[in-house]
């Protein structure tokens, strides 16, 4: 047991002093930005890519033009506030992140569901007016829990997800 340790111990010393005497590393480089009310930070090791943080950026508003709850113009906001759903085959970033959702919430048993917009917004995290609950009402609670599960909502081959009910909304 020893000696394996000693070997692996040995070879580690050799793979990590392996580098030509003269070279220099190259630098970490940083890319910050704002999205979504926060913040993110890409770093990287390698050349400087001029760009990049503009690639980062329009990537971000991209995503945030379809999946942001908070925007009241994306296309999950306006799949909220629509009564029957919407074409979702045009719309790559939404679509992808519901078929993810979907699958996760399938693999969990339903631990994970994207159609628990309703409660969050009851509970006053979502989009809604910002209110604690100071008492719970497990008649509401279970009035809402009609809406909440992916039995609410179908994907037709032509990538039209449909709605149940108007009350059913989304969360990824």
């Amino acid at each position: 047991m020893h000696r394996r340790l000693y070997f692996f111990s040995l070879v580690l010393l050799v793979f990590a002093c392996g580098s030509e005497p003269n070279s220099t590393p190259l630098p970490v480089r940083v890319v910050e930005g704002e999205t979504m009310g926060t913040y993110y930070r890409v770093s990287y090791v390698g050349p400087e890519r001029p760009g990049l943080a503009e690639s980062i950026d329009s990537l971000l508003l991209a995503f945030n033009r379809e999946v942001n709850t908070y925007d009241s113009t994306s296309f999950i906001s306006r799949f909220n506030q629509s009564d029957t759903g919407m074409v979702a085959r045009a719309v790559p970033d939404f679509l992808a992140n519901y078929q993810l959702a979907e699958s996760i919430s399938r693999a969990t048993g339903g631990a994970f569901d994207p159609t628990v917009m309703p409660l969050v917004n009851y509970w006053g995290f979502g989009y809604t007016e910002k209110r604690p609950v100071t008492q719970v009402d497990s008649q509401r609670i279970d009035s809402i829990m009609n809406y909440v599960g992916l039995q609410n909502l179908t994907l037709s081959q032509e990538g039209y997800l449909r709605k149940l009910d108007p009350q059913v909304m989304l969360d990824f």
